[in-house]
């Protein structure tokens, strides 16, 4: 089984030698590319002689272009793909879930496992909601529910031959857009209830404007899912909440009832 993480980064991140730690300790075999703006792949590449730094599409590629570039740019005969930004982390669980995932005999197009939040130092916040059932997607979709996280995903080399890359006209959502074209094209998931990576909360990111998001969020519905009734939206919520319920617990006793926005923005 072989490997490719990409790491999109604009060479500003304080985290991306622990990043790239995480990347040589959960997955050594990898096939680890960094895809940065032109004027910082001599940089980069000075700064990590033994990981390949390539050139990103520019501004209008935005990070989903970035990510495009670097699975085109690979030279490795890789069977797997995930990418990990460059403030985030790769867990052990995640080398776990590849191994347990790659070597069953009829292994689903997509994996994913649970992510945590985490924050400057790398210490857990609380665990991110994740949809154990691949059947409620399309309802959570339709529900406002953000139900499979980025980080620590898998996804098999085939898929990306069979529908393409990812559609760098969505600047924030291309993640979301692209698990949900592959369920409406008749992709397999599977989910692993394991600890695979941390998503970093920082103070650029609690800064940013959601609108885009979830302005995004609702072309990808109605793209690809007609609008399930208000029955069935309400019992998918209601399944997707009782199953993540330890982990709102978790997150209620770390910063109460506040949005993660007000609780550690400074």
């Amino acid at each position: 089984m072989s490997l490719l993480i990409i790491t999109p980064t604009l060479n500003r991140s304080k985290f991306l030698d622990e990043t790239i730690r995480s990347v040589k300790a959960c997955a050594p075999g990898a096939e680890h590319i960094l895809s940065a703006p032109a004027a910082e792949v001599a940089s980069l590449q000075q700064q990590y002689p033994s990981i390949k730094v390539v050139a990103d599409r520019g501004r209008a590629g935005g990070m989903y272009g970035a990510i495009n570039a670097g699975i085109t740019a690979a030279e490795s005969e890789w069977e797997w793909f995930t990418y990990i930004n460059d403030d985030d982390l790769l867990y052990p669980g995640f080398s776990k879930m590849v191994k347990v995932h790659t070597t069953k005999h009829a292994a689903a197009d997509f994996a994913h496992g649970v992510a945590n939040h985490i924050d400057e130092t790398g210490k857990l916040l609380y665990p991110i909601p994740s949809c154990p059932r691949t059947s409620l997607l399309p309802y959570l979709i339709a529900a406002g529910v953000s139900p499979i996280s980025q980080q620590g995903m898998l996804i098999k080399r085939a898929v990306f031959e069979r529908i393409g890359t990812y559609d760098q006209s969505f600047k924030y959502a291309a993640d979301m857009e692209f698990y949900c074209r592959l369920y409406a094209k008749g992709g397999t998931f599977s989910f692993y209830p394991i600890e695979v990576a941390g998503f970093r909360i920082c103070n650029e990111q609690l800064s940013q404007d959601i609108a885009p998001f979830e302005k995004e969020k609702v072309t990808i519905r109605t793209k690809y899912f007609s609008q399930p009734s208000f029955i069935n939206r309400a019992m998918a919520k209601l399944t997707f909440r009782i199953y993540n319920l330890p982990k709102y617990l978790i997150r209620l006793s770390r910063i109460g009832f506040k949005t993660s926005k007000s609780a550690f923005s400074s």
